[in-house]
């Protein structure tokens, strides 16, 4: 049975290892709807490739020669900010981690997946919806700079119960239009909660916000 595309079919892939290209041109061409764009095997071929053929989803390797996966992705989200973002590595450690989901890319995904959680990676990246291998989550949180202890009072005190609410749907994975239409409010009103957010907990990316959430226990 094949996953089924979202309005976004164009899918572009940046890695160089040949064989685990491959495998995804395979996954790609015989389990999804959704079609391959093109493949580059240097983070310097990245950005031309963009300029001559528009893509919804970047399936992008860090290590790479030439341009890193995180040169990358700024170049990428500061040119083409609708391009979502697949991150696929094999390194696994909080810092790496922290600094893709911090330059915006909407998904983190191990090389060590499964092919089902490959599927369910692309699926939810390309509606816009975070995702992070489940693998990840514990060193997100053990990573994470938020320790909850008795003595410490609770940041959560600090929101509105809206904003509580949101924080949760936000952890989920769930983008603005999503939550809007989830909590009929507008797409701009999410926002401005979403900021509000982040302020009054100090964060500063979609990593700390996940780890955040599971260190409180939040979902």
């Amino acid at each position: 049975m094949k996953l089924q595309k979202h309005n976004l079919s164009m899918i572009f892939i940046a890695d160089d290892h040949r064989l685990f290209v491959d495998g995804l041109r395979f996954i790609i061409d015989y389990a999804t709807d959704y079609k391959l764009a093109g493949v580059v095997h240097n983070g310097n071929e990245v950005m031309p490739f963009l300029k001559k053929q528009p893509v919804d989803v970047l399936l992008l390797d860090i290590d790479l020669p030439g341009k890193s996966g995180k040169e990358v992705a700024i170049e990428v989200k500061q040119q083409y900010p609708s391009v979502k973002i697949l991150t696929l590595s094999m390194l696994n450690d909080y810092d790496t981690v922290k600094t893709m989901l911090g330059l915006g890319v909407t998904g983190y995904c191990l090389k060590t997946a499964g092919k089902d959680e490959l599927l369910a990676a692309l699926a939810s990246v390309s509606k816009g919806d975070v995702f992070i291998s489940g693998e990840l989550m514990p060193v997100l949180v053990n990573g994470s700079r938020f320790v909850a202890t008795k003595s410490k009072p609770s940041p959560i005190k600090t929101l509105t119960d809206r904003e509580q609410v949101l924080l949760k749907a936000l952890a989920k994975g769930k983008n603005a239009a999503t939550i809007a239409q989830e909590m009929n409010l507008s797409k701009h009103t999410v926002e401005s909660h979403r900021k509000s957010i982040y302020s009054k907990l100090n964060l500063h990316s979609v990593g700390e916000l996940m780890a955040f959430v599971r260190e409180y226990r939040l979902i």
